[in-house]
């Protein structure tokens, strides 16, 4: 029983092989994700430039809130 585990954990780490289909349909899928996530990516650059446009701005108070009115 432990040599026919030995062999099936041998076979399915060291001797694992792709058809050449298979390798294509992983290439191609792992090309759509690293575009999605690109495109996260340039989003959040985006919302992280506007952030620091807006911090950048000295605020302006209105109101002085050391004088009693």
């Amino acid at each position: 029983m432990f040599s026919l585990g030995g062999w099936d954990y041998y076979q399915s780490v060291f001797r694992y092989r792709l058809t050449d289909e298979e390798k294509n349909q992983y290439i191609n899928s792992y090309f759509k994700e690293v575009l999605f996530d690109k495109k996260k990516f340039l989003d959040t650059i985006d919302t992280l430039e506007k952030r620091e446009e807006s911090h950048t701005q000295s605020p302006y108070l209105t109101k002085n809130i050391f004088q009693s009115k």
